[in-house]
């Protein structure tokens, strides 16, 4: 029964010692000294504790030094912000208005090399010469490496310098027309010499890409003659404007 009776009182001394009253009323230790408990203050904590402490803190205090860095950083380059959107903008508008210019003035499609070669010979008959010379005009067409260009129009012209015999001939240029499907299969007449393509009638001339077309004249002998060439295109775009092309060479009498 003493057992009994000492165990359930050293329950209810835990129950009073653990209760919320308890832990606001004075304790005095087993030395005789009287420790006053301070009601408002707070006893800082030691160890690990203190350290939970301190990180927010510091977590608190880093924040506020990277706005108030922030704030400094916007405050202080705005000024420059606008004025470099300004300028980026400005030399983004005249960029497009430089190309505008260059591809007007023919920046795509005035790469082109043109180049002519005479060729004469005399024409003989039974009896012997006839008065007459063969000539024969060979131009070479060569784009650049900037652009496509559509071929238009070729001309070759022929002027007898002592004469003034003049003589005209157009270049065939054009994109012949051709039946696909014998085309694929190797068939043969399956392309239309004498009919230009519907709805393609031009020759394009890709970058780097080249072609020679040739023509005869029967000139006076005993004369030089002088030859021109002439040579219409234009590019893909803009197609508000038309190139041109001429060269020239004098073809002595044999």
């Amino acid at each position: 029964m003493k057992v009994h009776a000492s165990t359930g009182l050293l329950i209810c001394l835990l129950i009073v010692t653990n209760s919320p009253s308890a832990r606001c009323q004075q304790a005095e230790p087993l030395g005789g000294q009287a420790v006053q408990s301070a009601s408002p203050k707070v006893e800082p904590k030691t160890g690990g504790n203190q350290k939970e402490m301190a990180l927010p803190e510091q977590k608190a205090l880093a924040a506020q030094g990277t706005s108030a860095t922030a704030g400094a950083v916007e405050q202080v380059p705005r000024r420059l912000q606008v004025l470099k959107t300004v300028t980026e903008t400005l030399a983004y508008v005249l960029a497009f208005i430089f190309f505008l210019y260059k591809s007007y003035e023919g920046y795509l499609t005035t790469n082109l090399s043109l180049t002519l070669k005479c060729k004469r010979v005399p024409v003989t008959e039974a009896g012997g010469k006839t008065g007459k010379d063969y000539l024969a005009v060979t131009a070479t067409i060569k784009k650049g490496r900037n652009g496509l260009m559509k071929l238009l129009q070729a001309e070759v012209r022929t002027t007898a310098l002592n004469s003034g015999l003049v003589q005209k001939q157009t270049l065939d240029v054009r994109r012949l027309d051709y039946d696909r499907s014998r085309v694929l299969k190797g068939e043969e007449d399956a392309i239309s010499w004498n009919q230009a393509k519907k709805g393609w009638p031009f020759m394009q001339f890709p970058p780097g890409d080249s072609s020679h077309f040739a023509c005869n004249f029967l000139v006076p002998s005993e004369e030089p003659c002088r030859v021109d060439v002439v040579v219409m295109g234009r590019g893909r775009w803009p197609k508000i404007k038309t190139s041109q092309w001429r060269v020239s060479d004098i073809s002595l009498s044999g």
